[in-house]
């Protein structure tokens, strides 16, 4: 285990804090701080209809500065067994928006653990389709 986290409970509250700043440097600073600050160098990015990024710099090159308009909100995360990669998944919702409200999209983030600590390895986003009237 040499660059494993000594423990899943210790590295699944890791990530839930790592979500948390996903969230908290994506709306302050905008997405090109979080996959600076938190990618790996062959940092994968999937988003609804847009082509794949692959590899941090190409990340970098081609996400814009600006603030997010959403926030991650975490359901759940897993580690595996070798304590060295792990995922969180959740909702996202508008920034100015409550909770309540339908959520816009849906996410997962794969992290794996580096001898820098846990980093991004894939970023995964899929909108969801409009809420259907009453």
């Amino acid at each position: 285990m040499s660059d494993a986290v000594h423990g899943n409970q210790s590295a699944a509250a890791e990530l839930a804090d790592l979500d948390v700043k996903y969230t908290r440097l994506a709306t302050h600073v905008g997405m090109r701080d979080v996959y600076q600050t938190l990618g790996s160098k062959d940092l994968r990015v999937l988003q609804f209809q847009t082509q794949p990024l692959i590899g941090r710099a190409d990340v970098l090159q081609q996400t814009p500065m600006e603030k997010a308009s959403l926030q991650w909100i975490m359901s759940g995360s897993g580690i595996a067994s070798s304590d060295d990669l792990g995922y969180t998944y959740g909702m996202a919702y508008p920034v100015n928006g409550d909770q309540g409200r339908a959520p816009q999209s849906v996410y997962v983030h794969i992290w794996k653990y580096t001898r820098h600590g846990w980093q991004l390895l894939l970023d995964l986003e899929n909108a969801l389709p409009p809420p259907h009237g009453p």
